[in-house]
């Protein structure tokens, strides 16, 4: 399957002039899979290695210090998860193992206001509940982990609002149509190490279930380590992907999905276990995923329908979307494991 690559510096400098043909680039890959390649991004060089090199030094930590950091509650998604506490397929089949990853959760530097949404299992609990955006937690160790995690979301941030203005003109809407949508986002940056596989996986268990992001898109930075990621073509086929030295990978989520009306996809992605004979390889990724604000109505956009293409989700809060699929992937958890 063919990735396109499309040069965004008009935007990062707003040169009007090359806008629209960033636009027309970014529409027709949306169409086609809802996964492309960004260059010329204007993240600051040295932002990516340091923050891969931080990561990599808390992972490395033994077992009982990143645990310090593990949510207090199934409703907290922040701070350290370790291999098997999320099955991020579950939502959408039956997973018997958990996922072998490693992550560190990150939110906005400022909570937001609270949003009152309603549960997906009324059975298990209340009907509805007050969503508030948790507190980051954060570790004693690296020092530089606390500094470097921040500006690593700050910068992030600055890019998918770049990204919010180019798919905005790529709908055929006002390049500021999102931005009432998402000043209040809840975007999580999330640091990911698959660690070394010193026992053979669980049949069917890999270092991350297949499903589609729940939010409006993820800006990605990932190495190439050997079991890596992979996108799902329209047939069904799966395909590697390499994300090139000073490239980020974009794929879209559920909410563009529904707000378009299904014009832009959102795109099925899994990570692979690595080849038996490099299974002690560790890897590494970083994602930026953007979700708008909770209490943003998502209803068909109005350059997605027509007479002949009604809209075909009904209405729905984001929150409420991304709430289901969290709790999803978080059902009958297990707790950290070395």
């Amino acid at each position: 399957m063919q990735i396109p690559k499309v040069d965004i510096s008009a935007f990062v400098a707003n040169d009007e002039a090359a806008k629209p043909q960033i636009a027309k680039a970014v529409a027709a890959a949306c169409r086609t899979n809802g996964f492309f390649l960004i260059e010329k991004h204007g993240l600051p060089d040295d932002l990516l290695p340091t923050a891969f090199a931080t990561a990599r030094a808390f992972f490395e930590l033994p077992l009982e210090e990143k645990a310090k950091c593990a949510p207090p509650s199934r409703e907290v998604f922040r701070g350290y998860f370790g291999r098997e506490m999320r099955r991020t397929a579950a939502y959408r089949e039956k997973v018997e193992h958990g996922d072998l990853k490693e992550e560190f959760l990150v939110g906005a530097p400022t909570p937001r206001p609270p949003v009152r949404l309603r549960m997906p299992w009324p059975e298990e609990g209340p009907e509805t509940i007050d969503w508030i955006e948790a507190e980051n937690i954060w570790p004693a160790e690296p020092a530089a982990f606390r500094p470097v995690f921040e500006r690593f979301y700050t910068e992030m941030d600055k890019l998918a609002g770049v990204v919010c203005r180019i798919f905005a003109m790529s709908l055929g809407l006002p390049e500021t149509y999102f931005a009432d949508k998402t000043d209040r986002h809840g975007a999580t940056a999330n640091w990911g190490y698959y660690p070394p596989q010193e026992t053979p996986p669980k049949p069917g268990q890999i270092r991350q279930g297949a499903h589609t992001d729940i939010g409006g898109f993820t800006i990605l930075a990932a190495d190439r380590a050997p079991g890596g990621l992979q996108v799902q073509d329209p047939d069904g086929g799966w395909h590697d992907v390499l994300i090139p030295d000073g490239a980020l990978a974009i794929n879209l989520g559920d909410l563009l999905e529904r707000w378009t009306n299904r014009r832009w996809k959102a795109t099925m992605h899994r990570v692979v276990n690595p080849p038996e004979a490099l299974r002690n390889t560790a890897r590494q990724s970083m994602g930026f995923f953007f979700k708008p604000n909770a209490d943003a109505v998502i209803a068909c956009l109005p350059t997605c329908r027509d007479a002949a293409t009604p809209a075909e989700f009904p209405e729905i809060l984001a929150g409420e979307h991304m709430l289901y699929r969290m709790l999803a992937s978080r059902r009958n958890m297990k707790k950290a494991t070395a």
